[in-house]
């Protein structure tokens, strides 16, 4: 338990940049992931929350609004937890809860037809209406790979297969440095 703490401690560190109200908004969602998650463990031995606290401070990273880090420290639940889609909404709201849903979804591509990166390309547009979305995919990539070591090394040293996900470019002009992003893509 005090790997848990120690990860709250370090994570609210790092919301200085965020409102009064947008630091509360983050730390319900870290408790309510650390609930959710509970007694679940990484391949890596460590509590699972770890991975969700490393994703959300990727995208604090970016200065990304709060409803993306929430979104992003809940991002795994509806597919590995027992919370359903109307209960996330109904503890978070329907903005958080959207993400999660779009990023569980974006999660569930997994047959041979969409591997191919067009496909994939063409399936976001598709079904992502909010490119926070895709950051929140891809800053959890970024955490898996980082900890590939353990993935490997509980399978016998076989690879987990690519993780590479190939997305469109990003309205960058959309975007001032240093300011927070909530963009949204038009159909």
């Amino acid at each position: 338990m005090n790997r848990v703490r120690a990860l709250e401690q370090t994570l609210t560190s790092k919301l200085r940049g965020y409102t009064d109200s947008e630091k509360k908004e983050i730390c319900a969602a870290l408790e309510l992931s650390a609930q959710l998650h509970g007694r679940q463990k990484r391949a890596s031995g460590e509590p699972f929350l770890v991975h969700p606290v490393a994703v959300a401070e990727v995208l604090i990273g970016l200065k990304l609004d709060s409803k993306t880090v929430a979104a992003a420290l809940l991002h795994d639940v509806l597919e590995d937890t027992a919370i359903g889609m109307r209960e996330l909404e109904a503890r978070t709201g329907s903005e958080v809860a959207l993400l999660v849903d779009g990023v569980t979804k974006i999660t569930r591509l997994k047959s041979k037809a969409l591997r191919n990166a067009e496909t994939i390309r063409k399936m976001f547009f598709a079904m992502v209406k909010d490119i926070r979305v895709i950051l929140i995919k891809l800053a959890d990539k970024l955490h898996n790979m980082r900890t590939l070591e353990y993935l490997e090394r509980n399978r016998g040293g076989k690879s987990p297969g690519s993780a590479s996900i190939s997305t469109p470019p990003l309205p960058v002009d959309s975007v001032s440095p240093g300011s927070r992003m909530s963009s949204k893509i038009s159909p």
